[in-house]
């Protein structure tokens, strides 16, 4: 799973904090479980370690990004004084548990894990990492009570590990992330023989792990049907956020400033995609209908972010055509302020993906002001749908993306997301309220055993 840094990140002076603090014995301990290792990978573009530690073999571990739970914590945390917050992330790189404490409360810990291969079917194995040191150490905690455990991400082969034992002995939740599809969905593009039984082995062992959990988010309805499919128990819609004190729409004087610093015409439309660029998020068919405009230069598609490397170069070389007159711009990860001036440059935001959770990058954009053409996809697409907002980039369709493209350069901008409708679906504070709501329900006493 690929995750996204967003604003905290770049603001990662104000968040140091010491190495460590005790929760108050009256609050209680939120265990925000990570399936992944850090993503180092995401510092090759010159990003910094938020906090950094030397380990054997002359490398360097740390925390990348605050990651899904460290965000969500900053604001639960605001928003109430009943809980103390703690990420747990294994991690290959470290020696031996790592933990440091964020200025506004967040405990992220790290713990030595090795990689290994799940098996959860018949057909593909699945690699992942291990970690006795992090199961011992939430044993540990259980048994000492006042705590909840919060699992993140759908279908980790870890949970299985994890979630029968202790959702037994704590009140235990699942926060579900990206994209998972219902049993049916899966089952109607079953094409090998053994895959059918593959995915009803699977699927049999994913609900008897999710049995004990007190309750399940997703963050779009695909993923809800696909948790009510695994769970009889209670299941919440949650997505990411973003800050809309931060990001916010530009004055005209900001948005001249913002054009001019990329000596972008004021009759140019500006078409802006920020991701992670791989196959998934096809940039390459976004790029391709570009092309099919033609010779018409009245307008610049703007790529912001970093990626895998041999997709990156293909993009480029499939681009070349338009880079040569500017109407194709790439720029790398930008931190946030960076990023809010493109925005505020930008006419039109668009998502090509052809799966989301919830684009935080779209959030940012509503939140910004911008209109939003995206493909059929996530959260996001589902609240611009039902309030008649946006345009949409058929899914699959390419050879009618061009016509799409063509319209809105030809004066048809996508209809606006009013930015309170955005904010109240989006901003991080009304996330977090939500999310504490869910929470209090979990950890709340409850007679005999958790909803099955």
């Amino acid at each position: 799973m690929v995750w996204r840094a967003t604003a905290l990140l770049q603001r990662a002076p104000e968040l140091a904090g010491p190495a460590e603090t005790q929760p108050s014995p009256d609050r209680t301990v939120v265990l925000n479980v990570l399936s992944h290792g850090p993503g180092y990978e995401l510092l090759s573009d010159g990003r910094s370690l938020l906090q950094s530690w030397p380990v054997a073999g002359g490398q360097t571990a740390g925390i990348v990004n605050r990651e899904w739970p460290g965000e969500l914590g900053r604001w639960v945390l605001a928003e109430t004084e009943r809980y103390a917050w703690e990420v747990w992330q294994p991690d290959t790189r470290v020696d031996r548990p790592l933990a440091h404490t964020f200025a506004d409360g967040v405990v992220h810990r790290l713990f030595p894990a090795q990689p290994t291969v799940f098996r959860p079917g018949l057909l593909r194995p699945v690699p992942g990492v291990r970690s006795p040191s992090l199961r011992a150490a939430l044993e540990a905690r259980a048994a000492g009570g006042r705590c909840a455990l919060v699992l993140h991400g759908f279908g980790a082969p870890l949970w299985g590990e994890v979630a029968p034992r202790l959702s037994a002995r704590l009140p235990t939740l699942l926060v579900g992330h990206g994209t998972v599809r219902p049993l049916r969905q899966r089952l109607r593009q079953v094409r090998h023989p053994l895959t059918l039984p593959a995915l009803l082995i699977e699927h049999a062992r994913t609900r008897r792990q999710y049995a004990g959990l007190r309750a399940v988010t997703g963050p779009n309805a695909t993923a809800l049907a696909a948790a009510r499919d695994l769970y009889r128990g209670p299941v919440h819609p949650l997505t990411m956020g973003c800050d809309f004190a931060f990001w916010t729409a530009p004055d005209a004087a900001s948005r001249a400033a913002a054009r001019a610093a990329l000596e972008i015409a004021d009759q140019r439309t500006v078409l802006l995609t920020a991701a992670f660029l791989r196959p998934i998020k096809q940039i390459d068919r976004l790029i391709e209908a570009c092309l099919a405009l033609g010779p018409r230069a009245d307008y610049t598609l703007l790529v912001i972010g970093q990626g895998d490397a041999e997709y990156v170069a293909a993009l480029r070389r499939l681009g070349r055509p338009l880079l040569a007159d500017g109407r194709l711009r790439f720029e790398p990860y930008l931190e946030a302020e960076a990023l809010r001036r493109r925005l505020w440059a930008a006419d039109v935001f668009v998502c090509a993906s052809r799966a989301e959770g919830a684009s935080v990058a779209v959030m940012e954009a509503l939140s910004c002001g911008l209109p939003v053409l995206s493909t059929p996809v996530g959260g996001t697409f589902e609240l611009l749908q039902k309030q008649w907002a946006g345009a949409v980039l058929p899914a699959g369709a390419f050879a009618q993306w061009p016509a799409v493209l063509r319209a809105i350069l030809d004066g048809q901008r996508p209809a606006p997301l009013g930015r309170e409708v955005a904010r109240a679906a989006f901003d991080w504070r009304n996330v977090a309220k939500r999310f504490v709501s869910i929470l209090d329900a979990a950890v709340a006493p409850t007679p005999g055993r958790p909803p099955r």
